[in-house]
Parts: structure tokens; sequence; C-alpha cells
């Protein structure tokens, strides 16, 4: 900025020398003039030109920066932890369910889900998979699917390990 203000100063300095050594000839001092201000105007628009050949690197800088974001596979893995994050809610909460309704010890109940994912905005439950172990595998299955069957709305499967 400050090589652009002395460049000013001092072609202002120079052309107030050359009008008044040059006062005597009126048609010599207009083309000087007019000389003197065409360079004025050049300097003046030098910044002007250095933004506008900036604009290229700028450009360049976006497009590079740009590429770096490899935004499909972060849309990707953000659809990815929303599956994964609503598939592991929905089995605590079935799990809950199961647990509350029937007493069952939380370590003998196994809540496993196969979702539609084919549109992320409405992820659907296709089935709902409940493994029962230990003292919960000598319960009633068929009351347990029959309660989910209700509950939940979807295939439920059953089984006992």
């Amino acid at each position: 900025m400050s090589y652009f203000l002395n460049s000013i100063l001092v072609l202002a300095i120079a052309s107030g020398i050359v009008s008044s050594i040059l006062c005597g000839s009126e048609a010599l001092k207009r083309y000087v003039s007019y000389f003197l201000s065409l360079i004025m105007l050049v300097v003046l628009l030098t910044p002007l030109f250095k933004i506008f050949s900036s604009f290229d690197s700028i450009k360049e800088y976006i497009k590079d920066f740009s590429h770096s974001i490899k935004t499909e596979e972060i849309i990707d893995n953000s659809n990815t932890l929303i599956v994964n994050t609503t598939s592991e809610r929905v089995c605590e909460g079935i799990k809950e369910l199961v647990i509350a309704k029937f007493g069952f010890d939380e370590n003998d109940v196994y809540i496993t889900l196969e979702l539609d994912e084919y549109d992320i905005s409405a992820i659907k439950i296709r089935c709902v998979n409940v493994v029962l172990t230990n003292k919960a595998s000598w319960s009633d299955t068929d009351k347990v699917k029959e309660y989910l069957d209700k509950t939940v709305g979807c295939q439920i499967n059953v089984t006992r390990r």
C-alpha cells in the first residue's frame, strides 16, 4: 500500500515540476498534461489489475480446496452414523420394553434389527430379532412375540439360546 501511495506522490510531484518547466508553451503543456494524466490513470488502476489477476489464484485455491473435501464420502459416513445410531436406540427401547413387561434380566435379552435403508430420511424396521438366553430362554417365546407384534408392528423373530 505504501508503494502505491509513493507512486502517486512521485508522479504528482513530477507532474507539477514538468508542468511548471513547460509553462511557456501552451500547446506542449497540453500534450504533456494529457500524457501525465494517462500515466496517473494507469498508476491509480494498478491495484485493480492486481485484484483481478488474483481472482485466478483464488479460483484455483477454492477448486483445490473443494476437491480435497470428499462430500460424497462425508455424506455416506453421516448416513451410516444415522442408521447405526437409530438402530442402537431402537434396540435399547425394545429391550427395555421386553425387560419391563416380562421381568427378564438385562443380560438375558439381545435385540437386533433389520432395517430398510433405502430412504435415509424414513428408515423403516423390517424385522426385529429377539434372542432370549439363560433364565429368559425358559419363558414362552410366543408371548414375547405376541407382545412385540402389537407394540412394534413389524416381523418379529424370537429365539432361545
